[in-house]
């Protein structure tokens, strides 16, 4: 039985187990929000208000997509923020999806 935990040490608070299935599943998970951030991306995180003026994205629809995990973001605390680079990657790929399934209507 003890080989399905996995045993993570959290001092002082003592130590976490998880089943073997659930640590595996996280490890494996592609989460936007986890991902690295460059130097030049950490001091130019943006808003959610400047990125959506900055990008021309009604506020509403950005902070939706982030809830949904659709679009890259950071989570710092309770604020959340957008890397110009990723909502740029991001934007280009959403439009060429969109121009692909408009010519092939």
């Amino acid at each position: 039985m003890a080989d399905d935990l996995v045993l993570i040490p959290l001092p002082p608070l003592g130590t976490l187990e998880l089943p073997r299935s659930v640590f595996e599943r996280h490890l494996r998970r592609s989460d936007p929000i986890a991902a690295p951030v460059s130097a030049r991306d950490a001091v130019d995180l943006l808003t959610a208000d400047e990125a959506a003026r900055r990008f021309s994205i009604p506020k509403t629809r950005l902070l939706e997509k982030a809830r949904q995990s659709a679009i890259p973001h950071r989570r710092i605390g309770r604020y959340v923020r957008f890397s110009p680079g990723d909502l740029a990657g991001y934007l280009a790929r959403s439009s060429a999806i969109a121009v692909r399934s408009i010519g092939r209507a």
